[in-house]
């Protein structure tokens, strides 16, 4: 059984017309870390069409999207109930008060 990741905002919503986002585009690549609402987490790793899926708790799901080359990073933030690119460090960020990647 698919399940279905939470819905984001759309940011364009409020423009007349769409923006240009760096790092987007055909030929660019970007993993996406989000958790499901039966508390699994799902790392997407996506291009022009979807390159692969991983499913486990959000340190591994963290560890896969970012064991794959990408442009562009996100992790779902708890705290924000939306995206916010991944830096790569460890450092905290919404949804991660402590900092660490449990």
């Amino acid at each position: 059984m698919r399940r279905n990741p939470p819905r984001y905002r759309d940011y364009l919503a409020d423009m007349d017309e769409a923006a240009a986002v760096p790092g987007s585009g055909p030929g660019f690549v970007s993993t996406v870390v989000m958790k499901f609402s039966d508390g699994t987490w799902h790392a997407v790793w996506q291009g022009d069409e979807l390159l692969g899926e991983f499913d486990g708790t959000r340190d591994q799901a963290i560890a896969w999207a970012r064991s794959r080359a990408a442009d562009r990073r996100f992790i779902y933030s708890e705290e924000l109930g939306d995206l916010v690119p991944d830096d790569g460090s460890d450092t905290e960020f919404p949804g991660n008060p402590t900092g660490a990647n449990a």
